[in-house]
């Protein structure tokens, strides 16, 4: 009953979300519509006049025409300008996605990936999938501080710091070392990415920025730097811990083989000291055998020698 609750609060948020971008898509259009309306120049006959009788700049053709002139298209920025903060390339631009500015949008993104972890069972699978949503939340940093976007950056990182506190929890459940060293090689690649963000500010757009907000970025960059130690160092507990348990498994499989082997030759030896208190007992019986017949010759020895002796004292 549980999952099929979380299954339907799913497809709301689903249904929920797509409203909201399809309303801030149109709220878009509309504003950029009134925009174009509003600075469209108003066309009059002096204006008209006045533009006929400007020469226009561009190579004459043989009517004595001017030729039109292409205008090119602005190159795209790939949320990269000369103003931003730092330098954004499309991988970063895509693994953000909706963005902690849009405030409503990115509460419902948040909300079905709750909901996503919430209807995964196994803590391997959960931790996999917190570590990718850690990714995520410092694709958002990136884009808040390259937009000087502080508040919606901070947000990104508390964001990040929740995320990575459910991971720690979830490592427990990893039980191969492959899967853990896999899981240190990811937040080794998010440590050093956090530390290649300091790297990347523009010293020009940063020196424009006040020292309290130079501070917050410095804070920023370093909780971030923070959290991802402490899940690496739970990471590497967890591979020590798995290490330990197959050394101490290899050593228990040793002990019993060994154990197995003073086994059997115990019971090699027992066999032995059986067989030969059989034998000792079979000697024993034909000892006693041969003395009671000794001892049964020796009887019709002396009841012979009796016999004679009587009948010699009768004759």
């Amino acid at each position: 009953m549980r999952k099929v609750i979380l299954i339907l609060a799913m497809v709301l948020l689903s249904s929920l979300s797509f409203a909201v971008a399809e309303n801030e898509s149109v709220a878009v259009d509309q504003n950029a519509t009134e925009n174009v309306v509003a600075e469209e120049p108003q066309v009059t006959e002096e204006t008209s006049q006045a533009a006929e009788a400007q020469p226009v700049a561009g190579n004459i053709t043989e009517a004595g025409a001017p030729e039109p002139q292409l205008i090119s298209e602005a190159p795209e920025t790939n949320g990269t300008t000369a103003d931003t903060l730092i330098d954004v390339n499309q991988t970063i631009e895509k693994e953000a996605g909706v963005t902690p500015d849009h405030t409503i949008r990115y509460g419902l993104k948040r909300a079905m990936e709750r909901i996503s972890e919430l209807l995964t069972f196994s803590k391997s699978a959960k931790a996999k999938m917190g570590l990718a949503h850690a990714r995520e939340r410092l694709a958002e940093v990136q884009m808040m501080i390259s937009q000087k976007k502080l508040d919606a950056a901070e947000k990104a990182v508390k964001a990040h710091e929740q995320e990575l506190d459910r991971v720690k929890g979830d490592i427990a459940g990893l039980g191969d070392e492959n899967e853990t060293q896999a899981f240190e090689n990811d937040i080794t690649q998010q440590s050093a990415e956090v530390t290649g963000i300091k790297a990347r500010l523009k010293s020009k757009v940063l020196s424009k920025l006040s020292d309290e907000q130079r501070t917050r970025i410095s804070e920023l960059i370093t909780s971030l730097k923070t959290k991802n130690a402490e899940v690496k160092t739970k990471i590497k507990e967890k591979r020590d811990q798995i290490r330990g348990l197959k050394a101490e498994e290899q050593k228990t499989r040793g002990e019993v083989k060994q154990i197995k082997q003073e086994a059997k030759q115990n019971t090699t030896e027992v066999k032995q000291e059986i067989k030969e208190i059989v034998k000792e007992a079979k000697d024993n019986k034909k000892d006693v055998k041969e003395n009671k017949t000794a001892e049964e010759d020796a009887n019709e020895t002396s009841e012979s020698i009796a016999a004679n002796e009587t009948q010699e004292t009768e004759d």
